[in-house]
């Protein structure tokens, strides 16, 4: 028997001999295509292991028992894992061409490695292999919340003060790191921390100062970054190589959750209060996965979670999360990073994750599972706000914490373009306020500097901070940054400056503004400005204003229905889990942090997110594990949601921020899909009464009961097996603390187990209260449990109508001990999806809700633009792809050749010989663009432009971000439509055309573009021509190492969209704007002249034509000239000499320069440099015998 194994093993070596022979061959093509991946193996890790492996003791130990990490048992069998790992590895492939990067035995058994494509697929079919997948990315999704919250009156007051709150509950942050210098994370004025035995996390040492990272308050330091040195992302001239936080996100989140009480919050000479952490005295131990360039990676997250609960710590928060579903399972809750979640809460773990920013449309969560606490961010009961007083006496509210002009005056207002120093260049955009250099310190100084707020802002080019600096230097009593073009999806946040400036966010008022400016403003023949007689001042905003509406869910808290899988059908999980406050959060912050660039250099900063919101509870979560030790992760989750509020503070139903129709703000009532459970009540969740408690085995059992999901692939991640559990277990039965019924089918049953963990008995009344389209029945009506006992409840859903939305109500368990459980319950009828329920009977138009609650997000905005004229009656079933409606063979041939044509489009592989693809071909060739145009959309529809997510697919490394606005997974379509950058071609397009962009199918778009009906020929030309544009000019940015100019690139789009031929009725250019012959015995002369600045010179250039032909052209060099004047003058200078010399007697001089052509007609010499050039050119024109200069549009010269 001895010898079995060894021909065996012979036997399949010499199978694998010439795969690891090619791969020896060719090194160069494996690793020019290497990408990281996340292996899982058979064999339990160190927190499942029961025993079964010869000479390894079983190493899992009962929640209510503390592992030693440090026994002979656990070191013994985690070698023995790594060992199994590396000897997989070696017996597959030829060294060198991969690399291990990290062993996984804690929670998962498993491994990360750096290969190739071709090895990963090898792998997948080696013995013992259970599921092989290529990493993704990962993002980073207070003075005065401890009040808010009831903290400082209520609950510290109660466990010893806030210098024992959290005391020895070690909080893990896996984030970008921490910046231990901070008071936040002092010890020096604290009691002094003893040790904590059971946490065995490592302190890692600064490679600059050679200091520990660890001080007591601060027990564990470590990063993670090996995949992200593999993806070659990693920069180590600008990442941190070590745990320092180089953005700031992690220094802020940590002092969220367990930052020192009564920090004084300072920034530029005044005091914004005094912050403190929700859990003061938990230590706080640091795992940094996240980067200032890139992010992060999934295999460096595992990682660091695995460490985090090997080390020992009590609760988790991740304020970071993938980008998007994953795609490489069946469900949502089935990868990797969520496998490592569950097996640390099987360790006794909490975890809090971020819900993510993509509010406020629904399904955009990117915490999924019901082990982890997704955290929606809640804005609390406090507002900065300022408002503009103009000199004729209007009123205008804006955003600024800044202090009031100098004795509460107002000050003469100056434009920065009209403070544009004469010689400055064009090459950047005066308007934006960030280059003081640009603009006239004499004109600016003592008024207010008015300036414009581009993209440039949201992309992190400029900042409030930089213009409040300009302002500064150039004596200027204040500024104000007035936003003239919406940028829907933006949040404007108040920026602490330390002179006046407010920014005003209405557009409405932004014109207010300007058209009182432009009438009190005096301007010469040039349209100079003369005189500024517009005065404003600028009121006090540094004290924050309490509102009573709080809190409310923020606008951009990712909202629900949960998902469970990629193609977001609704699963019957409620996310997210709770509210938390998540907007304008004094925080600690990084000095040196790049997250946000209005706080570069600063010790503090007031950021927003869902980021923010999750840290408050993982320090709640903090305060009740103090109390109760032996608490399951579960049971911390439920009483943090049954004893949630659903009413804000002056007594309403808490409010959700929502876009209305026109994308301003809205506030609409709130469901549990926007907040949960509803806003976190710190006082309650340590007293909660009732608690539903989940296992292990209740979570898997709940993996298994989802339809389609294959029981191998739960095995195959979570290491335990499907059958365990009860049969006909639905997924709506898992103990949680909420009732979810996303397909509700006639009447449902569901059971819930409710544990007293009060110390007395105690005797609950049960109520209910549903949307009457369900009826909700509990039972039994009431009952008395026991303390640590436990009861089970009956509850009964039955649909009474159909709506097609989700109906909400909630059971509510009111004790007579004044304790109070919320269990939240909806349901949605299975049978629901009727076209006709999509109909307003009485409007005639389209039911909103039902449309986006049953459509993903582009597709719902789509069918809301179309048009309805519906009278009633049944629906009948109709053939599309016919005009009878009648099916036909033919038609449905076509329909499956269609839909293999759009999977290929979607994995980038049309060709143009393609069969089906001569009608898209054709269409292309025929469009009225000019040929570069239709070059381009070949490109696009040929999935080859090298955007960042076309990169990866052909195994390019790239970091993945959007060069322009750091948004990750740069695709093609966010490029073209949704980056910042391309959102301002798109509002000049409308501005300019009247037009806007519909929404598009997120697969099909680029297509639907080109052939879609609901394009006319006249649009398709305008919007193919735009994005040629927007793609022209991404690459200018990327490419010109001196910046870009965001005023050019407007001048690029109007100058891409009038070389199209369109009717004068639909087009703001006038007949007029298209070059005319001249009459016969006239020859015309169109001049234009341009600067170089950096080359300090300038060009000069004409074209001569009769009313027959092309007559001739001209260049000339000018050397020294940089102002564009000058050089728009000597061209003209040049034109009018070309004709003199040629002998023209009839000349019409067409120059786009329109204060040289009021000059010429005013002979009005203020500008001393041009007067010799003018009086020249008065001798010069008495040669001809008719002479005139006209004025022309650009687009004609």
């Amino acid at each position: 028997m001895g010898t079995i194994p060894v021909v065996a093993g012979a036997v399949k070596m010499k199978g694998l001999g010439l795969a690891c022979l090619l791969l020896a061959l060719v090194p160069q093509v494996v690793l020019g295509t290497h990408d990281v991946y996340i292996v899982t193996m058979e064999g339990d890790p160190v927190v499942s292991y029961a025993g079964g492996v010869e000479g390894f003791p079983a190493t899992a130990a009962d929640l209510d028992q503390e592992m030693d990490v440090t026994s002979e048992a656990v070191t013994s069998y985690s070698l023995h894992l790594r060992r199994h790992h590396e000897k997989l590895l070696d017996s597959l492939f030829v060294a060198g061409t991969y690399e291990k990067l990290y062993s996984y035995h804690h929670l998962i058994n498993g491994f990360a490695v750096h290969m190739s494509s071709l090895q990963a697929d090898f792998l997948r079919k080696a013995p013992g292999v259970k599921y092989v997948e290529r990493d993704t990315k990962i993002q980073k999704l207070t003075t005065h919340t401890p009040q808010f919250l009831g903290l400082t009156t209520a609950v510290w007051p109660t466990g010893g003060g806030f210098d024992r709150a959290g005391e020895d509950v070690v909080i893990g942050f896996v984030d970008s790191g921490i910046y231990p210098e901070h008071p936040s994370f002092s010890t020096h004025r604290t009691d002094p921390y003893g040790p904590v035995p059971r946490y065995k996390g490592k302190c890692e040492i600064d490679p600059v100062t050679q200091r520990s990272f660890c001080n007591g308050k601060i027990v564990g330091a470590q990063h993670f970054a090996k995949a992200a040195i593999a993806a070659g992302a990693f920069n180590p001239d600008v990442e941190f190589a070590s745990p320092l936080d180089g953005d700031g996100h992690g220094s802020h989140i940590a002092a969220i959750a367990a930052g020192n009480n009564g920090i004084a919050v300072r920034m530029h000479g005044y005091e914004f209060g005094k912050a403190s952490g929700m859990a003061p005295r938990a230590r706080i131990a640091v795992y940094k996965v996240l980067y200032r360039l890139f992010g992060g990676y999934v295999s460096d997250v595992v990682a660091a979670i695995d460490q985090a609960v090997q080390d020992g710590v009590d609760i988790l928060n991740l304020s970071v999360g993938p980008n998007s579903p994953p795609t490489a399972t069946r469900t949502t809750f089935l990868n990797p990073f969520d496998a490592a979640l569950l097996s640390a809460v099987k360790a006794g773990v909490f975890v809090a994750q971020a819900a993510g920013n993509g509010g406020p449309f629904p399904k955009t969560l990117v915490s999924f599972s019901p082990w982890i606490t997704t955290v929606a961010a809640g804005v609390d009961d406090r507002r900065y706000k300022n408002h503009l007083i103009l000199g004729n006496g209007k009123r205008i509210a804006g955003l600024g914490v800044s202090p009031a002009t100098h004795g509460n005056k107002s000050f003469g207002l100056i434009s920065a373009t009209d403070a544009l120093l004469g010689s400055s260049s064009t090459k950047y955009s005066a308007l934006d306020c960030q280059r003081p250099e640009l603009l006239n310190k004499r004109k600016v100084q003592g008024k207010i500097l008015l300036c414009g707020y581009s993209f440039n802002y949201i992309s992190g080019t400029a900042s409030i901070k930089k213009v409040s600096q300009t302002a500064k230097s150039l004596g200027a009593a204040g500024f104000v940054v007035a936003v003239e073009d919406s940028y829907p999806g933006t949040k404007f946040d108040p920026v602490p400056v330390n002179i006046p400036g407010i920014l005003i966010t209405d557009v409405s008022k932004t014109k207010d503004l300007i058209d009182y400016y432009n009438s009190s403003t005096t301007r010469d023949w040039a349209g100079r400005a003369t005189a500024f007689q517009a005065t404003v001042g600028i009121a006090d905003g540094l004290a924050p204003t309490l509102f009573n509406s709080a809190p409310q869910v923020a606008l951009f808290s990712s909202r629900g229905p949960d998902v469970k899988d990629f193609s977001f059908q609704d699963a019957d999980v409620l996310k997210p889990d709770i509210l938390a406050p998540g907007n304008l959060i004094w925080s600690a912050w990084a000095p040196n942090g790049t997250d946000e660039a209005n706080y570069a250099g600063e010790g503090f900063a007031m950021m927003s997110g869902t980021s923010m919101a999750a840290p408050h509870i993982t320090g709640i979560a903090a305060l009740i594990k103090q109390k109760y030790p032996k608490w399951s992760p579960s049971a911390i989750k439920s009483a943090l949601m049954t004893t949630a509020n659903t009413i804000d503070k002056g007594s309403h139903p808490l409010r959700a921020q929502q876009y209305s129709t026109s994308e301003m703000m809205t506030l609409a009532r709130a469901t549990p899909f926007d907040y949960g459970s509803g806003a976190v009540n710190p006082k309650a969740a340590l007293d909660p009464g009732l608690v539903l408690d989940a296992t292990h085995q209740d979570y898997i059992t709940f993996l298994c009961s989802i339809p389609d999901v294959d029981p191998s692939e739960v095995s195959n991640i979570t290491g335990s097996r499907c059958g365990s559990g009860p049969k006909g277990q639905q997924p709506c039965d898992l103990n949680i603390p909420s009732i979810t019924v996303s397909q509700l089918k006639g009447t449902q049953t569901v059971k819930r187990t409710v544990t007293n963990v009060a110390d007395e008995a105690e005797t609950y009344t049960i109520m209910t209260r549903m949307s009457p389209e369900i009826a909700l029945d509990v039972s039994p009506p009431a009952l008395t449990v026991l303390p640590g006992s436990s009861r089970e409840i009956t509850v009964t859903l039955t649909t009474r109508s159909v709506t097609g939305t989700y109906s909400f109500g909630e059971i509510t368990m009111k004790g007579d001990r004044r304790h109070l459980v919320r269990i939240p319950v909806f349901g949605r009828k299975n049978k629901s999806r009727r076209c006709k329920n999509t109909f307003d009977n009485y409007t005639g138009g389209w039911k909103v809700e039902v449309v986006r609650q049953n459509f993903l997000h582009p597709d719902a905005e789509a069918t809301l633009n179309i048009p309805l004229n519906y009278a009633g009656g049944e629906d009948t079933i109709a053939w599309a792809l016919e005009k009878s409606g009648i099916y036909s063979v033919k038609s449905a041939y076509r329909s499956l050749v269609t839909h293999n044509e759009l999977r290929t489009l979607e994995e980038g592989t049309i060709t143009k010989t393609s069969r089906t693809d001569k009608h898209m071909w054709d269409a292309l060739w025929k469009l009225h663009v000019v040929p570069k145009v239709r070059v381009f959309w070949w490109h696009v529809l040929r999935g080859i432009l090298p955007d960042s997510v076309t990169l990866q697919y052909r195994h390019i490394k790239t970091h993945g971000l959007c060069n322009i606005c750091k948004a990750m997974n740069e695709d093609l379509m966010h490029a073209l439509i949704y980056c910042v950058h391309a959102k301002a071609f798109w509002i000049a397009a409308r501005d300019r055309f009247e037009f806007s962009l519909l929404r598009l199918h997120p697969v099909s778009w680029a297509r639907d573009i080109l052939l879609d009906d609901m394009f006319s020929d006249d649009i398709r030309c305008k919007i193919i021509t735009i994005m040629h544009s927007i793609w022209t000019s991404r690459n200018h940015w990327t490419h010109d190492r001196d910046g870009y100019d965001p005023v050019q690139a407007i001048k690029w789009v109007h100058e891409s969209l009038t070389i199209l031929e369109l009717p004068a009725s639909k087009s703001k250019l006038s007949p007029m704007q298209c070059w005319r012959p001249p009459d016969v015995g006239w020859v015309t002369i169109n001049t234009d002249g341009a600067i170089n600045s950096d080359a300090m010179k300038g060009g000069a250039g004409g074209v001569a034509r009769s009313h027959l032909a092309f007559l001739a052209a001209w260049s000339k060099s000018l050397p020294g000239v940089t102002d564009p004047f000058i050089a728009e003058l000597k061209a003209f200078r040049e034109g009018v000499i070309f004709a003199n010399l040629r002998g023209y007697s009839h000349v019409v001089m067409q120059v786009d320069c329109l204060e040289l052509v009021n000059l010429w007609h005013s002979r009005d010499n203020t500008r001393s440099i041009a007067s010799p050039i003018l009086s020249e050119l008065g001798d010069l024109i008495t040669s001809f015998a008719s002479f005139s200069v006209i004025h022309v549009g650009r687009t004609i010269n």
